[in-house]
């Protein structure tokens, strides 16, 4: 499924601090949750942004109907292509100038899929995924919809989730590395690794690729 990170791009959904049509932003909530009708895959995203401004509810409608009126494929991590739509908007007026705009977006995976589709693969943002999980006491997460429970390993007990060909790895704090030091200072660091090879580390929710790039 596309993540609510990447929905919330893609729809060109304004950031904190944007000014549309003068009202100003100043919150946006956006989260996502899996639906199923047989093995169709449908995930619902919970929208939420408080804008501030002069002007009434009608105000605030016409200035955002345009936003919430465009349709727009996303491909999620994977490269699976989704049709998603904003929802429809309901505003509410909060007093002082300020209003809730609320809605429920829908994303539906479409059949189509290519080869090249098929090799696309967003590591960042499936990295980010188990990170929230591994850190946040969750005992598995949801990729492409698809969960996968978080492990321990055999030994050491470290947290260890296997998506797909990659590994995503609590760091030791007992090692000797100057990562297990900053793991024993209570840095949240995990590895991203494919079979023995270190791709890339998520540490204290920043994503660090160690790639070659092109």
């Amino acid at each position: 499924m596309p993540f609510s990170n990447r929905y919330r791009r893609e729809m060109k959904f304004p950031a904190k601090g944007e000014k549309v049509d003068g009202f100003e932003v100043e919150s946006v909530s956006i989260e996502h949750v899996a639906k199923y009708d047989g093995d169709l895959a449908r995930y619902e995203y919970p929208t939420e942004i408080l804008v501030r401004g002069e002007g009434t509810v009608d105000d605030v409608v016409e200035s955002f109907h345009g936003l919430f009126s465009t349709r727009r494929q996303i491909l999620s991590s994977y490269g699976n292509p989704y049709q998603c739509e904003p929802g429809e908007m309901e505003v509410r007026e909060l007093g002082e100038g300020r209003f809730m705009i609320t809605a429920r977006g829908s994303c539906v995976r479409l059949p189509q899929r290519s080869s090249r589709q098929e090799e696309t693969v967003d590591l960042r943002e499936v990295s980010l995924e188990a990170y929230e999980a591994m850190f946040g006491g969750w005992d598995s997460v949801e990729i492409e919809g698809l969960t996968y429970l978080m492990e321990r390993t055999p030994r050491t007990k470290l947290r260890i989730f296997r998506i797909g060909e990659h590994t995503f790895l609590e760091q030791n704090p007992e090692k000797s590395s100057r990562w297990a030091k900053m793991a024993r200072e209570g840095h949240m660091i995990m590895w991203v690794l494919q079979g023995r090879r270190y791709l890339a580390q998520v540490r204290d929710g920043e994503f660090y690729d160690f790639r070659k790039k092109d």
